[in-house]
């Protein structure tokens, strides 16, 4: 009896040491249905956008207890990758607390344009805290923690005296309430010279809105939406990758369950302060323009958000 009591005790200690090794593993995998695939189209993960995996984050964007969007990170370059969301009838908070824990009690830290927040969850795989806090600053008591935050990402700090602003991927102008605070989060922030930043916001917000609420793009209730940047060799106080384009894209789906594909648009922008427009293109020409930038084969939407046959 006493070997067998041994035997199963040995047996429950190994299955649980395979769910906590599971549980580490799957923060690393691809974006799935209980993991933010709601953001992505038919929970498509974009291709050809990155080549390896060291040091990519997929982050669950959370602010208080629930998730608003999804973010591809690399913290070696300290920017985004991509961030992903839909635009038009996105639920807030899909999955609440069972992915983002219980948030800041009292709502603490409030993100917004005054208080960039920074990713706790990306100090290490099993951090406890998974939702987005104020970045620290330089007083005595918070540079033990600055200093752990910096290992992985952006911090505020970063951006001082420099020509460079915190451009949102995932843009807040297209959100309200507690959506558009969780914008406000240094991993969805790229350096973008100032002129731009503002021109990117006219033009991009307002064409996007536009097409989207055209007839051009057929009807569109809701979009899925990719904003990423591309990355040069330029850094910013020899930390932060400053990227030398801007990109976006969006799908448009009808309000069915089936989710049917009725048009889609992209847009382009130099990160360069001599440029006065952003491209206006097609989807196909986005991915072959992103393509030849990162000498790699990219679909952003599944099926190239075409009907599929």
């Amino acid at each position: 009896m006493r070997v067998a009591t041994m035997i199963f005790l040995c047996l429950a200690i190994l299955v649980s040491l395979l769910g906590v090794g599971l549980a580490k593993v799957l923060q690393n995998q691809r974006f799935t249905n209980n993991n933010c695939g709601r953001f992505l189209y038919k929970g498509f993960e974009p291709n050809g956008l990155h080549r390896f995996e060291t040091n990519i984050a997929r982050i669950c964007q959370c602010y208080q207890g629930a998730d608003y969007f999804a973010t591809m990170y690399d913290r070696n370059k300290r920017i985004a990758i991509y961030s992903a969301y839909v635009y038009g009838t996105q639920p807030a908070g899909g999955h609440g607390q069972n992915l983002c824990g219980a948030g800041i009690v009292n709502d603490t830290y409030t993100c917004g344009r005054e208080r960039w927040c920074i990713e706790p969850e990306l100090i290490a795989e099993n951090y406890a805290k998974r939702n987005m806090e104020e970045c620290p600053g330089n007083r005595p008591e918070q540079k033990p923690w600055l200093d752990q935050v910096m290992g992985s990402q952006a911090v505020d700090q970063d951006y001082s005296g420099t020509r460079y602003t915190k451009a949102h991927l995932n843009t807040n102008g297209h959100h309200n309430g507690s959506a558009q605070s969780a914008t406000f989060t240094l991993t969805n922030a790229v350096p973008q010279i100032q002129a731009l930043n503002t021109l990117w916001a006219k033009q991009y917000e307002e064409q996007m809105q536009h097409f989207i609420d055209s007839v051009r793009s057929g009807p569109c209730p809701s979009a899925y939406v990719l904003t990423g940047a591309i990355p040069s060799n330029n850094q910013m106080n020899k930390r932060v990758t400053i990227p030398s384009s801007i990109w976006s894209a969006f799908c448009c789906v009808n309000n069915n369950n089936n989710q049917v594909p009725t048009g889609s648009m992209a847009f382009w922008l130099e990160n360069n302060p001599n440029v006065t427009n952003i491209e206006i293109m097609t989807l196909q020409d986005l991915q072959d323009k992103l393509g030849k930038k990162l000498n790699s084969q990219v679909t952003l939407f599944q099926n190239s958000c075409k009907m599929l046959a």
